[in-house]
């Protein structure tokens, strides 16, 4: 179950209620990304200027729409339609949403969570040709990754081919952190290490992990 809707679930029986924490559906129950230091923001969103879904279709409604949905289980879900069945309307008509209505020149407004994009033609957001010159990024050096291997010039290593003549580990470790971070899933904060950390050690040169 969503625990946030769970509290009041039970509880739409035209009687006053009273909850043992404060109520704050802002940091409980939309949609966010969290970070490694627990800083929560809110899902991307849009915004526009819309009306009552039902009437008397009252306009000069602020919406604001978050671009990710809020999941709950099948069992809220069901209780959902049940209260909702015996509603004349819904009875008659088997559904509750209005169809889709025109834009008629308004503006939608986003707001994103993302400083970049792979998405070459979103307009909202960088992207990756458009990277080398955002602010505090090292994107347009000179040697930048990926490569495509199959077609560049390649040297030949040397001695066997079997990666463990030149690829180690030094030390173990038992506690780790983990995360999905601004580029990818990550474990870091290697921790109980003896020898003090982990250690890769590539043709002789050793490298700190994290």
């Amino acid at each position: 179950d969503n625990e946030f809707l769970a509290q009041f679930w039970d509880n739409f029986d035209g009687s006053e209620h009273h909850t043992n924490r404060i109520i704050d559906p802002v940091n409980e129950f939309f949609p966010s990304t969290i970070g490694r230091d627990d800083s929560r923001k809110i899902s991307s969103y849009y915004q526009y200027s819309g009306s009552y879904t039902t009437p008397p279709c009252t306009k000069g409604v602020d919406w604001i729409v978050l671009s990710r949905s809020v999941s709950f289980s099948y069992k809220q879900l069901n209780e959902y339609k049940a209260a909702l069945s015996f509603l004349p309307r819904t009875v008659v008509s088997l559904a509750n949403n209005r169809p889709v209505q025109g834009l008629n020149g308004r503006e939608v407004k986003v707001s994103l969570d993302i400083s970049y994009t792979y998405d070459a033609l979103n307009r909202y957001a960088p992207g990756p040709n458009e990277w080398a010159s955002m602010n505090e990024t090292k994107c347009g050096g000179q040697f930048q990754t990926p490569i495509d291997l199959p077609t560049v010039d390649t040297s030949v290593l040397e001695g066997s081919s079997n990666i463990n003549n030149f690829l180690s580990i030094v030390g173990e470790c038992f506690s780790f952190f983990g995360e999905v971070n601004a580029h990818t899933w990550n474990v870091a904060d290697l921790k109980e290490c003896s020898g003090g950390t982990l250690r890769l050690v590539h043709d002789g040169v050793e490298y700190v992990m994290m």
